[in-house]
């Protein structure tokens, strides 16, 4: 599904806007979709292959980083329930495909420590 959105979103609103001269600023875009799938089960490599194939590659990714165990604390704080992808095993294999992003071939990466 995020890839099908992907397909229609690029064309569709953010070529037109690069076209007109716009910054356009994405948040949690395919490079998220690599670790969080991924963690998941499904291969990283795949998922960025997939994605590129139809996504724009961005001029500058900022990835906001912070460790697993203050994000835990910070959703108990909420005083929600936690979302499946908020549990601790998943975070710590998020995390770890988060480090690996320039071995799988995300550019143009800028690590930003919470």
């Amino acid at each position: 599904m995020f890839l099908a959105d992907r397909r229609e979103h690029m064309p569709a609103v953010v070529q037109p806007a690069l076209d007109q001269g716009a910054v356009v600023i994405s948040d949690r875009t395919y490079i998220s979709s690599v670790a969080y799938q991924g963690a998941r089960g499904i291969d990283p490599s795949l998922i960025l292959a997939r994605n590129l194939e139809v996504a724009l590659e961005p001029d500058l990714v900022l990835l906001l980083e912070l460790d697993p165990e203050t994000a835990l604390d910070r959703v108990g704080s909420r005083g929600a329930a936690r979302h499946h992808f908020e549990e601790p095993g998943c975070l710590e294999r998020v995390a770890e495909l988060f480090s690996r992003l320039e071995q799988l071939g995300v550019r143009r990466l800028c690590r930003v420590h919470a």
